[in-house]
Formats: C-alpha cells, sequence, structure tokens
C-alpha cells in the first residue's frame, strides 16, 4: 500500500513551465508516487484534470504506465490506480568501488533482476571495456529482444557531467578517463555518469521516504571505500562546478593526522570510511586470518565485542565533528548517513544526533534530523540504474521532476536535443512516439 503525502507535500503544487512535456512530468510523478489516481495526479500538478486524463491515457496506449482494478469508494464510482509499467524497458546500472565493481540489469521500477559482481583491477580502459563486452553480450544473448534505455554509471570520483569525463579518483588512483565515451564505443547505449555520492542521494530521493515527507533539501553522506557527500538543494543535486562539488571527504578533522590519497593528512575519510574502519580493528580474523569487513565489525558490535563497539564509536565521533561545521554552514533539515556504516545505526545513531544536537550557535540547527539511508543494499548501484530510468535526473538544470526530455533513438543510443520550445498537440504520428530514448 502507498504511503499517503505528508499535508505539507499535498499543499505544495509542483512548478509548471509551458516548456515541459506533460507525459514526462506525469510519467515522473506515477513512477515515485504510484498507485496513484489521476485526481491525484491533478492536485499535485496543479494540471486541469481534462490534461491529465489525456495525457495518462497517451501513456496507457504506448504501454508506459499501467491501471489496476480500481480501489475502494467513498462515494461514486472508485478511483483507478496507476502504476509504471517494469516491463516496458530495462536498464544497465554499473557502480565502480574501489575495491569491487557491481553490474546490473533493473526494470523500469529500478527493480534488480540481475547483478554480478567483480574485482575493480586493470587499467581503466581494459576494464572498461570487459564491462562493456559483458553487457553486450547480456544484451544479445540472455535478454535478447528486450528493450533497454540508458547505462547509467557510478564512480567514486569527480565527475564532469558534461563529458561524462572521470575527472580524478584518488582512491583509484585514475584521472581524465573518458567514462561514457569507452562505454558507448563498447555497448553502443546512451551512458550517464555521475559521483557515486550523487547516485546514492538520488537512490535515497527516488526510493526512500525523503519526496512523501515532503522534504527538498538535504545532505546525505556516503560511507563506502572512501567518503563522499551529496547536497539537495531545493529537490535537486547541487553541483556547484561542471565537475560537482567535491564533497567533504576531505574536509581536515585532525591536523598532522594520517596521510589520506588525496595528500593531505587528517582527512574525514581516513578516519570514518570503510577502509579506516578496518584498519582501526586491525582488520584479521584471529579465526582464520581473513579480512573482516565493515559488516563484519558491525555484527561482532551488536553481539557485545566491545572493541568492535570502539572501532565505531570513534568513527561516529569523528564523522560527527565533520557534520557539526557543516551543518553549521549548511543548515540542512535532514542529514542521511548511507552505506554499510547505516547498519550500525543502533550504535552510531545516538553519538551523531547527540553531538549534532547539542552545543549549536544557533538552537534553531537543533532541530535537524539524522537518519540512516532507507536504501542500503549497494545505494550508489540502486541511483545508477535510475539514472537510466530519468536521464534529466543527472543532466537538467531544472528540478528532477520537473524537466523536458523527450528523446528520439537513432537505434544505436544517440538522441536528439531535448525540446525547449511549447509542444502544440500532437499529432497522431506523435501519440505512440517514445517518451525516453532506448536501443532494442
Amino acid at each position: 500500500m502507498a504511503v499517503p503525502p505528508s499535508r505539507s507535500a499535498r499543499s505544495r503544487r509542483i512548478p509548471w513551465r509551458e516548456d515541459v512535456h506533460t507525459e514526462r512530468l506525469l510519467l515522473h510523478l506515477i513512477h515515485r508516487r504510484q498507485p496513484i489516481a489521476r485526481a491525484e495526479l491533478s492536485e499535485f500538478t496543479g494540471l486541469p484534470l481534462s490534461t491529465v486524463a489525456f495525457n495518462v491515457n497517451r501513456l496507457l496506449k504506448s504501454g508506459w504506465i499501467i491501471e489496476s482494478d480500481a480501489g475502494l469508494s467513498n462515494g461514486g464510482r472508485p478511483a483507478r490506480h496507476l502504476h509504471v509499467n517494469g516491463e516496458k524497458m530495462y536498464l544497465f546500472g554499473v557502480d565502480i568501488g574501489v575495491t569491487d565493481t557491481a553490474l546490473a540489469i533493473a526494470d523500469f521500477n529500478a527493480q534488480i533482476i540481475f547483478s554480478q559482481r567483480l574485482p575493480t583491477k586493470g587499467d581503466p580502459r581494459t576494464f572498461i571495456n570487459k564491462l562493456g563486452a559483458r553487457i553486450l553480450h547480456l544484451m544479445k544473448n540472455e535478454y535478447a529482444g528486450r528493450l533497454f534505455g540508458h547505462l547509467g554509471v557510478s564512480v567514486p570520483a569527480l565527475v564532469d557531467t558534461q563529458t561524462g569525463e572521470l575527472v580524478r579518483a584518488p582512491n583509484l588512483g585514475w584521472s581524465n578517463v573518458p567514462v561514457q565515451k569507452w562505454f558507448q564505443e563498447v555497448t553502443h547505449l546512451p551512458v550517464l555518469v555521475d559521483n557515486d555520492a550523487n547516485a546514492a542521494a538520488l537512490a535515497e530521493m527516488w526510493h526512500g521516504d525523503i519526496a512523501r515527507k515532503g522534504i527538498e533539501n538535504m545532505l546525505y553522506i556516503l560511507v563506502v571505500e572512501g567518503l563522499g557527500s551529496a547536497l539537495i538543494v531545493g529537490g535537486k543535486i547541487y553541483r556547484g562546478s561542471r565537475i560537482g562539488t567535491g564533497g567533504f571527504g576531505h574536509m581536515c578533522i585532525i591536523p598532522n593526522g594520517p596521510k589520506c590519497t588525496c595528500g593531505g593528512r587528517g582527512c574525514l575519510e581516513v578516519l570514518a570510511s570503510n577502509r579506516a574502519i578496518r584498519s582501526a580493528y586491525q582488520g584479521k580474523s584471529r579465526a582464520n586470518g581473513r579480512e573482516l569487513s565493515v559488516t563484519d565489525i558491525i555484527n561482532l558490535a551488536r553481539r557485545g565485542e566491545e572493541r568492535a563497539q570502539n572501532v565505531l564509536r570513534e568513527a561516529a565521533e569523528n564523522l560527527a565533528i565533520a557534520l557539526r561545521s557543516l551543518v553549521h554552514g549548511l543548515a540542512p533539515p535532514v542529514v542521511i548517513v548511507g552505506g554499510e556504516l547505516a547498519e550500525a545505526w543502533f550504535l552510531i545513531g545516538p553519538i551523531l544526533t547527540d553531538k549534532l544536537q547539542s552545543n549549536l550557535i544557533v538552537p534553531e540547527l537543533s532541530m535537524i534530523q539524522v537518519l540512516p539511508s532507507v536504501v542500503r543494499n549497494r545505494p550508489s548501484l540502486v541511483g545508477a540504474v535510475t539514472m537510466g530510468a530519468f536521464p534529466e535526473l543527472v543532466h537538467s538544470s531544472e528540478r528532477y521532476y520537473a524537466v523536458d526530455l523527450r528523446v528520439e533513438s537513432d537505434g544505436q543510443g544517440a538522441k536528439s536535443a531535448p525540446r525547449k520550445a511549447k509542444r502544440p498537440r500532437p499529432s497522431r504520428d506523435e501519440e505512440n512516439a517514445p517518451v525516453l530514448s532506448a536501443v532494442a
């Protein structure tokens, strides 16, 4: 059962621009709030019910959405609810991590139906070619005949989102890698590339409870092998320059502290990341010499092992120092912590909340919520496939749910430029034009 939107979310109409394609906006809302009735779409958008009905019928006719049986009625005709047709199009997602990389296929609802992990190793060109060849094999064999959309790629790096180039990834040792270009050359799919923290924040926005609660501003902290961050302002990712904000993982917490891969010392990343937690625990199991994962350490802490608990507390204390500075400067209403460390919320949650809500210069900042991510299992991978469903989430400067991006495919992944002008009533030939670019 869908969670009804909060009063604040229902009372705030979505900004409307004439040049936004109506069916695209409605598809966004149906995707995020399904199951949803036509009357609710009209209320959220401020569009006349007749306009909603016309465009919903187009989406139904083209197969992007489906209609469920009528629900309960409080009098009058029962409302019929709309859902996205997950089988209409499949999506590839790649999350390149420091130690391992995940490849996934998802349906149009971003439900992962196939996944595979492999070590991240070798020079970047060879590695990307290997991934691309695997994607091509899956597309031509196991999933032959399926319609595929964009390939979304998440990387632990600064990314030029206009060119899809990885600018610098200190933890990978990669620089100036044309990730988008190389994947396109092998797969012939349209490709989108973004930073892993941005991708994880996107997953939280689309698959968590943030939007339903009417929250449009938040700070997202991704704790993985490195430590990244994403800032959501007005319901969209704030990017700063074309290569992004750079993240807060390289804030100096302890001057002359441990050396970081960026060349500095005492960065937050070397004090609170997965790598830092494993190092602090001394990394080896007494039983078989196997290197413990952060999940292993969390499970030991949950069973009461003091050393594991102390390591996690220390990571939380260091993270809290950085977050207090960020909260003073940015004043986000919500801070979300994602990655494996979120599984230790029973231990770190009270520490972060106490540190962030006490001794603040501005008392109103004590109302800030600190929450664990709802998307626990590799959120940057979930974000990557979500990018594939809605590419404007990466490229658009507009709000992520109000974008004009009706694109056409040439069969090889190329797409036309987004149309900016007001679109007249569609002709009969346009009725079945694709809402998304896709490759069969």
